[in-house]
């Protein structure tokens, strides 16, 4: 056989076919030098590095009506996109018809739901270099001879700098002939419309009655008892996850509609007793009897709380009893001080809902999630909670605990919370950002003091903390909600809470600070 190439020829180079079975997910853009190819899987989570089973699983519980097939299209299709890179090969395949064009990958970016992969269309295939049926038994799609590949091999050598992996002589034929056995389908299913439905939450507040019958204006911002009770949380047909969807002034939207928003659709106050049975009755009716709650932070109203504590329960999503606990913040930027007396005097009404529950409910699995300053609510509270004698014993079903944009001092947290916080739970995982603007504002408040949820150089690590940097997740507005708005959160909160899974079996990486690992999500 006659062979003109180098005779050592460096890995990297593929041969794409592009089949394109869908469209809802893809688009072509024309260009006069060059086609772009926009694909988007916006639905679906994943990992740089994931293999496709690890894909298939994402699109099974982004897509969890497709079928057996369904998904496994989509997952090879997204593995193929993220496989693809400058220089490769393409050949264009438009149903079982040859598109009359070869060309190689000039560009490839995108964001990290979706990939842009820049064509340039190199040569025309003339019909006596072509090969049809395009499809026979033997899945041979093309053949083409040598002399046009020889032509292209050179193109691609002064592209990218060296000359492609695979062709090797295994892939020629006596005349050069190139054989594609299977052409690289791109599938992209419709993506799944959420048909939303209501989630009922359970409560406990320390804030004042308003005496307003609106559920959105229950319950004030001033200091009370506790009190207790069960709310309803309508969440919209077409929901985004991570997304809580409410009226866009923009929008000349004025007025919550619950086919469009996250709203309350009900609100029940309870006397302790009855909240107590309830809850337990709730538990008995559960593989696992496990509960879940919800600590806001500063500027947060009770409705906001309701709503929001029912979008992550929701997006997570999760398999037991959820419901939050709301301290009275006034829900205004202004009383950030005030705020900070409010969380403090919070401290012993938490303190009791979570002993009221451990004791009365016969829970086995309690999770806590705080958020912000709630963060500052909890870790005292749990600091009381490791020195409660008569409760030790049932401490024990407290599993998770996770402090995300935790807006508290650290090192008053390293001093004066930790010796006490790690003796308590199954894990204890901190959430940071460098990202997150509200602690830089809070960090100035405070004259520089490092705040527990500051990443960067001032990321807090510590034995018997799980700490995860989440700079690398892009989060909406001032960056401080990216616990609860962004997939990458939300899907880890899922593995956390639902399975338990340690950060080295969840889909992040490893990296070290002071002889101690902390954990980044894959980009």
């Amino acid at each position: 056989m006659k062979n003109n190439l180098p005779a050592k020829i460096p890995q990297g180079i593929n041969t794409w076919a592009l089949q394109l079975e869908r469209t809802d997910q893809i688009a072509w853009e024309r260009g006069e030098e060059f086609d772009t190819l926009q694909f988007k899987w916006e639905e679906v989570s994943i990992a740089s590095r994931s293999t496709v089973m690890s894909i298939s699983n994402a699109v099974a519980r982004a897509h969890p009506d497709f079928t057996d097939k369904q998904v496994k299209d989509m997952a090879i299709s997204i593995k193929n996109v993220k496989d693809m890179k400058r220089g490769d090969y393409v050949l264009g395949v438009e149903g079982e018809s040859l598109i009359e064009k070869v060309g190689y990958i000039n560009e490839i970016g995108g964001e990290l739901r979706q990939a842009a992969i820049q064509i340039r269309w190199n040569k025309e295939i003339p019909e006596s270099r072509t090969s049809r049926p395009l499809f026979d038994q033997n899945k041979v799609v093309q053949k083409v001879k040598g002399k046009m590949w020889e032509e292209i091999y050179f193109d691609i050598e002064r592209l990218v700098g060296f000359v492609p992996a695979h062709l090797h002589e295994n892939f020629y034929q006596e005349s050069y002939e190139y054989i594609v056995k299977e052409p690289t389908k791109l599938y992209f299913g419709v993506p799944k419309k959420e048909q939303g439905g209501k989630i009922t939450l359970f409560y406990g507040t320390n804030r004042n009655k308003t005496g307003s019958a609106n559920f959105n204006e229950y319950y004030g911002g001033q200091v009370e008892k506790l009190q207790f009770g069960l709310c309803e949380v309508n969440i919209p047909k077409g929901h985004v996850q991570g997304e809580l969807e409410r009226p866009k002034i923009w929008k000349l939207q004025f007025k919550e509609n619950p086919n469009r928003d996250v709203v309350i659709s009900d609100l029940r106050e309870l006397e302790e007793n009855d909240f107590m049975s309830q809850l337990s009755q709730g538990l008995d009716g559960l593989p696992r009897k496990a509960a879940l709650v919800f600590i806001h932070g500063y500027n947060v109203s009770f409705a906001e709380a309701a709503r929001r504590a029912g979008q992550i329960a929701w997006d997570i999503p999760f398999q037991g009893l959820p419901g939050f606990f709301s301290w009275p913040s006034a829900g205004k930027v202004i009383d950030y001080l005030a705020d900070i007396e409010k969380a403090d005097a919070s401290v012993l009404p938490l303190q009791a809902f979570i002993e009221k529950m451990i004791e009365q409910t016969g829970v086995e699995e309690l999770h806590l999630i705080a958020h912000s300053m709630g963060n500052r609510v909890l870790t005292a509270t749990l600091k009381n909670l490791s020195q409660t004698t008569l409760l030790l014993p049932k401490l024990h079903c407290i599993k998770q605990i996770v402090l995300g944009a935790a807006d508290i001092d650290q090192q008053v947290f390293m001093d004066n919370i930790l010796p006490a916080f790690k003796t308590i739970g199954e894990r204890r995982t901190i959430y940071s950002s460098d990202s997150d603007r509200a602690l830089i504002v809070s960090k100035g408040i405070r004259h520089g003091l490092t705040r527990l949820g500051d990443a960067g150089p001032k990321l807090f690590v510590a034995e018997g903390v799980d700490t995860v940097d989440a700079s690398n997740v892009p989060s909406e507005g001032n960056g401080h909600g990216y616990i609860f708005d962004t997939k990458e959160l939300l899907t880890d909160l899922f593995y956390l809470l639902g399975k338990g899974l340690p950060p080295s079996d969840r889909r992040l990486k490893a990296r070290e600070k002071d002889g101690l690992k902390y954990w980044l999500f894959l980009e």
